[in-house]
């Protein structure tokens, strides 16, 4: 598979989708967040996951983190300013530690006329050998004007320690404690998301609660936290470029 994975990110047989992201007081699209797909011949459509892990194993994550946002702005630059939009990108701790992922960014803002704060570049949860390296280049990006986003709050154990470590703009909420939040409270099995949740508002994080999937969960969110913003299915799977242009009322030719 490692053999395919390089022959697709060659010839770009690797594609993206985007998921949109909304916000609860202005009732429209902020951002999207772009999302790898891949369907090999031999193997079929191929998980995220997997492709991600086999990248990291071999030290080709740079790689692909790369090819992402090339190709994302690639398709969505112009539309990112005609609607004043930003997009955002998961990205590897070794992307943080790249001096040349680093030049890599600028450059690419250049090219495409774009400002940092356009982009959030989401922080995972996976090891890093050099956490200290890692939070410093991430302070040096977030001074440049990046919006640096916690992926998956809820979902790992150390969501505090990276909290205080890093120079966090937003915190995305991992849609098992969106759940738990949204479908807990009548039962007061959300008790100890809604304590999350709230520390994290009060503070204030912009928040943006992932997986929200029911008219429900989007009123107790609506409710609770007028100010955040929100993604899952029940606004939209992800899409590619075509399906986006349409959620932003474009001409799709």
């Amino acid at each position: 598979m490692l053999g395919r994975l390089k022959h697709a990110l060659l010839s770009e047989n690797i594609h993206l989708k985007y998921q949109p992201v909304y916000s609860l007081s202005h009732e429209e699209v902020v951002g999207f967040e772009a999302l790898l797909r891949w369907r090999d011949p031999h193997y079929g459509s191929v998980c995220p996951e997997t492709l991600v892990t086999l990248a990291a194993q071999h030290g080709l994550m740079n790689t692909v983190s790369v090819y992402v946002i090339k190709k994302a702005l690639s398709q969505m630059a112009h539309l990112i300013k005609a609607h004043h939009l930003f997009i955002s990108f998961n990205l590897h701790p070794t992307d943080f530690l790249s001096h040349s992922f680093k030049d890599f960014l600028f450059s690419a803002l250049a090219r495409y006329q774009l400002t940092a704060s356009d982009l959030m570049l989401e922080i995972t949860e996976v090891p890093c050998h050099d956490l200290s390296a890692l939070n410093q280049n991430a302070q040096l990006l977030a001074e440049k004007g990046f919006r640096l986003a916690l992926d998956d709050f809820g979902k790992g154990c150390s969501d505090s320690e990276r909290l205080r470590a890093l120079p966090v703009t937003d915190v995305k909420i991992d849609r098992l404690l969106t759940h738990a939040l949204c479908e807990g409270l009548g039962n007061g099995h959300g008790s100890d998301a809604q304590k999350h949740c709230d520390s994290l508002y009060r503070f204030p994080y912009p928040l943006i609660f992932e997986g929200v999937e029911t008219q429900a969960q989007l009123t107790c969110l609506r409710e609770r936290f007028p100010r955040a913003r929100v993604q899952g299915w029940y606004f939209s799977k992800a899409v590619p470029i075509e399906g986006v242009r349409r959620l932003l009322g474009e001409s799709v030719a």
